[in-house]
This record gives structure tokens, C-alpha cells and sequence, in this order.
């Protein structure tokens, strides 16, 4: 009889350790719908929890306090953008990379731009975007490393960070949201940018 009940209670841990897992995730996925909503002062567990379509003991009991759950949520968001993260194109495969960041933002964007407009009052997101701006830097060099090459240092350093800002998540939404551009538009428009901060002749000196 002991042999047969412990494969049964195998299987119970395991169901419930599963549904656990997905409670879990319902309720991080409920907390980043919710912050494309609300700013993260106005969210509470109780809108979380209604969202999850759990109790709200079920969420504290999981994650604790909401700023606890924040923290949570912005980690696997995090994690997800890490593992999730694309071999960049190759150097000189600029329209490639513009259509890459173009198709991210469209994904990304509501979320990543309320993130933003928090930065300054959340520690915790300010370095999430700190690495953010980071990886951009690290992509806009290798993407734009020919144009790059063999440039005075100053004008070098002064072009990346052109190239950065004409790339950015703020730029994309003035074209797409401010402009209501399409998104091939949106594209062409900063593909355009890029060709005219490269082609810029060098100052005389």
C-alpha cells in the first residue's frame, strides 16, 4: 500500500507546486498590465489582486508588501529582456537595426514609457533604466562601428551619442504617438535621422 500512495503524493506536490507557479505569474503579469495604466503611487494589491482574479492575501501571502511585488515584477521583466535579447545586426546593417528597435518599442512602448516618467521617483526603475540606456550604447556602437572608425575621439563620443538619442525609445514615440506616423513611417523617418547625423561632414580644423 506505501508503494502505491507515493507516486499519488508525488503527483499532488507537483500539481500544486505548478498551480502555484501560475498563480505566481498571473499575478506579476497582472501587476505590469496594471503599470501601463496607472502610475506605481496609485497601484495597490487590491487592484492587482482583482486583475490576477485571486484574493488579496493570495498576493501577499506571495510577494508581500506591494512595493515587494514591484520589485518582483521589475526583475522578470529584466530577466525577460536579457534572455530575450537578439545577436544585434551586423555593423553597417542600419536599416536592419532600425526596423529591430522599431518592432521592440511597438511591444515594449507603453510600459517602457511610463517606466520613464517614474525614473526619477523609483530608484529601482532608474537602474533598470540605466542598464536599458546601456545596452542601447553597446548596440548603437557596434551597429554604427564603420561610421564610427577613425574619427577624432570628440566627434567620435559626439556621434554616438547623436546616434543614441536619434534611436531612442522618446524619439520613436514623437514620430509614432506624438506624429501618429505610421510604423513604416516611423522607420523611414529614423533611418533618415542616422544618414544625416553619418554623413555630416567633419568640422574644419
Amino acid at each position: 500500500m506505501t508503494k502505491n500512495k507515493e507516486p499519488n503524493r508525488s503527483y499532488r506536490q507537483s500539481v500544486r507546486a505548478e498551480g502555484a507557479q501560475e498563480t505566481g505569474e498571473a499575478i506579476l503579469n497582472a501587476a505590469r498590465e496594471l503599470t501601463t495604466e496607472k502610475w506605481l503611487d496609485e497601484l495597490t494589491l487590491d487592484d492587482i489582486a482583482e486583475r490576477a482574479g485571486v484574493a488579496v492575501r493570495t498576493v501577499f501571502r506571495r510577494f508581500g508588501t506591494r512595493d515587494d511585488l514591484i520589485t518582483a515584477m521589475v526583475d522578470k521583466y529584466r530577466a525577460e529582456l536579457e534572455s530575450g535579447e537578439r545577436k544585434p545586426p551586423l555593423p553597417g546593417e542600419v536599416a536592419k537595426a532600425i526596423a529591430m528597435l522599431v518592432e521592440s518599442y511597438e511591444r515594449q512602448g507603453a510600459y517602457n514609457l511610463r517606466g520613464l516618467a517614474q525614473e526619477s521617483r523609483w530608484p529601482f526603475i532608474r537602474d533598470m533604466f540605466d542598464h536599458a540606456r546601456a545596452r542601447h550604447r553597446r548596440f548603437v556602437e557596434q551597429v554604427f562601428a564603420l561610421d564610427l572608425e577613425g574619427l577624432p575621439n570628440e566627434i567620435k563620443q559626439q556621434r554616438t551619442a547623436q546616434l543614441e538619442v536619434a534611436t531612442w525609445m522618446t524619439t520613436w514615440k514623437y514620430f509614432r504617438i506624438d506624429l501618429a506616423l505610421s510604423k513604416t513611417k516611423t522607420e523611414a523617418a529614423l533611418l533618415d535621422l542616422v544618414k544625416a547625423i553619418t554623413i555630416r561632414e567633419l568640422p574644419s580644423i
